[in-house]
């Protein structure tokens, strides 16, 4: 049998089990399906390649805590699926959640790289935890403007939830580890 399953353009909306035979691969190319999540991805254990080019993966959190078992994986190309667009340091997130990844959408990953990727996600953590201790003192403040003694919890917050900055700052409270 063939180390390599080609499955593109077959119309694919789930990864369920495969038969044991299957599950040797150690390249899977899934490209141009209806995958909105990797499934059953951590049967194939000595995968090296994976193609999930054109799908409708969305969830960068997902597809690393699903690839993070699969400890072989080198490559992987998940351009023209929505988790490129969704998710802000996109490539960074990838290498620094797999760690032996090697190539992520045809580039070469570097020691270098790697190293560039981690600062650059822990800039974008401390923005973050500035923007987010911003607006909880905002609330606080309103809350006590208010002349209400309730805490943040409780604090209904309508102009907050209208703000630019509410989705991605519940965006990135989502993709915290």
């Amino acid at each position: 049998m063939s180390n390599e399953l080609i499955l593109a353009s077959q119309n694919i909306c789930e990864l369920n089990k495969v038969p044991k035979s299957y599950r040797n691969i150690t390249s899977l190319n899934l490209k141009n399906n209806s995958l909105k999540d990797l499934g059953e991805i951590g049967q194939f254990k000595k995968l090296k390649k994976l193609n999930l080019q054109d799908n409708q993966i969305a969830e960068i959190e997902e597809v690393i805590n699903k690839l993070k078992s699969i400890k072989t994986l080198e490559e992987i190309s998940l351009e023209g699926n929505p988790v490129i667009r969704n998710t802000f340091n996109f490539a960074s997130k990838l290498i620094i959640g797999l760690e032996n990844i090697k190539m992520v959408n045809s580039q070469r990953i570097t020691k270098e790289g790697r190293e560039k990727a981690i600062a650059r996600v822990q800039r974008e953590e401390q923005q973050w935890r500035q923007i987010i201790k911003k607006h909880m003192e905002i609330i606080k403040e309103k809350g006590f403007l208010l002349g209400e003694r309730r805490g943040v919890d409780d604090f209904d917050a309508n102009e907050y939830r209208k703000s630019k900055e509410r989705k991605l700052i519940a965006r990135y409270l989502c993709s915290c580890p």
